[in-house]
């Protein structure tokens, strides 16, 4: 049984999450025959100040695009 873990930057919904978890599964169905039932899917929430790119915390980038 295949583990998908999703990590996201803190604030998706559960709705967004229902959504993406069906995708994930029926993507899954077609491309490789794994039955929805059998697919775990585990989401990450990172708080934005955690997560980085480069140098720079997700949350610093906002911030420094809301200045532009």
């Amino acid at each position: 049984m295949p583990l998908v873990t999703v990590a996201l930057v803190k604030g998706r919904s559960r709705t967004e999450k229902d959504a993406l978890s069906r995708r994930i599964c029926e993507a899954m169905k077609d491309e490789m025959g794994v039955p929805p039932e059998a697919i775990w899917i585990k989401y990450e929430d990172v708080e934005a100040e955690e997560w980085y790119v480069g140098p720079d915390s997700i949350a610093d980038r906002k911030k420094a695009r809301q200045k532009e």
